[in-house]
């Protein structure tokens, strides 16, 4: 890039624009004449030297010489500038350049910065203009049309290169270099879609990484709290890294956080150098937050551990207090759309389950008169309905001691596993096809911390145990019935479940034990397999099973209970072992698709097995409908009031973070 024609003067003076000096006994000085001369100032050469008073001769773009103060005194010069009382220094790098659209549509000279001594800035941080697509570009027509030809240019394979091209023929007076946005690598492939790349997407974005290396980037920068940056995953970050590597590439990073996560996000720039095999620049390393002034000994020391292994980890900083940054950073999914194999479950969901359930729902209601079945409902005694209540709680309290010795997550607590179970029943009764254990798997992911696909590994364990303890009632229950043939059928079902369980626990060894970990490391749905499977494949141990499955028939000997409770509240008699029957039944009976929260489908099943029992079909179906308002209600305003409170605390606590560690970008 061209250089300032004039140099100022503030309390630092510019020596030129190109990086080359001439220290002191370094390369032969050139003899005059000199175009300018810069007397009696107070040398820093950008060596590390300590400073002194000198003379400094240029010749065109070139530092021609350095010598003690007064020694070119008489050396004929065009211009000569006195220097007395300000420094003399190289020109200053600023490292986190945001002058990209100055330097294409605006005012190139860059006064701003040239006028305080800084003479060359690197762009990238997050986001470049290229390479671009529409994706990335989104409707050209919103720009102006000298502006679309120049955005256009960059819609090209060696988008890059043409876009430091285009700066260049704008005029700038800087030098200019830039790394490539990792945001717009993701952009360019996934536009603001959530989730990880898919193995094709994922060649897509090594090869636009090595094409703009190829043109001229100094690497890959990263900021990974505005979207969609946010939205790339670690693993995603190492391949982009691997990508730039041959080149000689840097992976420099505004860091996942600056305050409350701080150290955790340290640990994941050093991964990414450390196994992308790059060099990290850290941006403006700060701990921001009082609460977070500590760990700023600890963010040094992982640096410096890091450097003595061997890795090349830098940071730099900004020497003032405050920051700022865009609201867009406390909004993760701001243009986000929900992952497409999320969106395609619930949507299908609702399209299967609201038919099947208005069908079990008139099934449970021909026939009944319903005026009875609220007279029922009206006479029931509050009392025990109460105490049914309690003991469906106990039996939630049970499932969540369960869950947390399948999880091996014993550093959880144990209220926070009974939390996680309400919040996924809640879910489960608002959202189809059973997202709240997708929920419940994401959740504990986050918490242990595992990998995603673990987590809803415990989730398959957890459930596994549920139908092997209603599977051990239905068929104690099915010598308290007379009527047995529909029963058989019900029961071979649950077997065939268990049986692809079972088989599903053979598949997880054999795909552990035959696919090798690059290939099973490929694309979001491979890698939640892969974790599933290790998981499903690991030896548990009898101890370990044995107290699983006592803790799943504590739980449903407990729902049982319940049952027995509410019948009881309706002048209905029900043993022990009939209620056990029941809830077999109407327990095993959900696993039929259904809407959310089985309306319908429960009722029908608790007339049905009920009927078994000579209970007639108004006070079955009022016990049915009593039954699952006991757990149906408590869980949703539990479990709701619970992802609402942790919600806004994340929300506070998002914002306390964002405004401790708001950046000038």
């Amino acid at each position: 890039m061209r250089r300032v024609g004039t140099i100022v003067l503030l309390s630092l003076i510019v020596a030129a624009c190109a990086p080359s000096t001439q220290p002191r006994g370094g390369v032969a000085p050139l003899p005059p004449p000199y175009d300018l001369v810069i007397s009696g100032g107070r040398v820093v050469d950008g060596t590390g030297a300590p400073w002194f008073y000198g003379d400094l001769a240029i010749r065109g773009d070139r530092i021609a010489r350095v010598a003690p103060a007064g020694l070119l005194r008489d050396a004929p010069a065009r211009e000569r500038l006195d220097a007395r009382g300000m420094v003399v220094a190289p020109g200053f790098i600023d490292i986190q350049g945001q002058s990209g659209g100055s330097f294409l549509f605006g005012d190139g000279r860059d006064v701003s910065k040239v006028t305080q001594g800084i003479t060359t800035e690197i762009l990238g941080e997050g986001g470049t203009p290229a390479p671009a697509n529409d994706r990335t570009v989104g409707d050209l027509s919103r720009l102006p049309p000298e502006r679309q030809a120049v955005v256009r240019q960059f819609m090209t394979p060696r988008g890059f290169s043409r876009w430091l091209e285009a700066m260049e023929r704008h005029g700038v007076s800087p030098n200019v270099g830039s790394f490539l946005g990792a945001a717009t690598v993701r952009e360019y492939v996934k536009s603001m879609a959530l989730g990880e790349p898919t193995p094709a997407e994922l060649d897509t974005m090594r090869a636009v990484v090595r094409r703009a290396m190829e043109d001229g980037a100094l690497g890959v920068a990263s900021a990974l709290i505005y979207p969609p940056g946010n939205f790339a995953g670690t693993a995603e970050l190492i391949e982009m890294a691997r990508a730039m590597a041959p080149y000689g590439g840097v992976y420099i990073t505004h860091m996942r956080s600056e305050a409350d996560q701080l150290l955790e996000a340290i640990d994941e720039a050093i991964r990414i150098g450390r196994e992308g095999g790059v060099p990290v620049e850290i941006y403006h390393l700060k701990a921001g937050g009082l609460r977070n002034w500590p760990k700023a000994a600890q963010a040094i020391a992982k640096i410096d551990a890091a450097r003595g292994t061997g890795l090349d980890v830098q940071a730099n900083m900004y020497p003032y207090i405050a920051g700022a940054t865009s609201l867009s950073a406390s909004v993760r999914s701001i243009g986000a759309r929900m992952p497409s194999d999320l969106s395609r479950r619930a949507l299908l969901g609702l399209a299967v389950g609201l038919p099947v359930s208005a069908v079990f729902l008139w099934l449970a209601v021909r026939g009944a008169d319903l005026g009875d079945v609220r007279r029922a409902l009206e006479d029931a005694q509050v009392g025990l309905v109460g105490l049914a209540v309690l003991a469906i709680g106990l039996v939630y309290g049970i499932q969540a001691m369960r869950w947390r010795r399948i999880a091996a997550a014993p550093h959880v607590r144990l209220a926070r596993f009974y939390e996680m179970v309400l919040t996924g029943i809640a879910c489960n009764n608002v959202l189809p096809a059973r997202l709240g254990d997708f929920l419940r798997a994401r959740w504990l992911a986050r918490e242990a911390p595992m990998p995603g696909g673990r987590g809803l590994g415990t989730v398959v364990l957890d459930r596994g145990c549920d139908l092997v303890a209603l599977f051990t009632f239905l068929v104690i229950g099915l010598a308290a019935v007379a009527e047995t043939a529909w029963l058989v059928r019900i029961a071979a079902g649950t077997a065939a479940v268990l049986v692809a369980l079972g088989g599903a626990l053979v598949f997880a060894r054999v795909y552990t034990a035959r696919r090798s970990r690059e290939r099973r490391e490929r694309g979001l749905v491979r890698g939640v397999v892969r974790d599933a499977a290790e998981l499903l494949a690991e030896p548990i141990g009898r101890r370990r099973l044995a107290s699983w499955i006592a803790l799943s028939l504590g739980a449903w000997a407990v729902w049982a209970l319940g049952a027995v409770l509410v019948a009881r509240s309706l002048d209905i008699e029900l043993s022990l072992v009939e209620a056990l029957f029941v809830a077999a039944v109407m327990n095993l009976g959900v696993a039929i698709p259904s809407s959310p929260g089985f309306v319908g489908t429960y009722e029908w099943l608790g007339v049905a097995s009920l009927g078994l029992l000579d209970v007639p079909d108004e006070p079955a179906l009022a016990f049915a409908i009593l039954l699952h308002a006991c757990w149906y209600v408590p869980t949703t305003l539990a479990g709701g009031t619970a992802l609402a409170i942790r919600g806004s605390l994340r929300v506070r606590r998002a914002r306390a973070g964002r405004s401790s560690e708001g950046t000038v970008r």
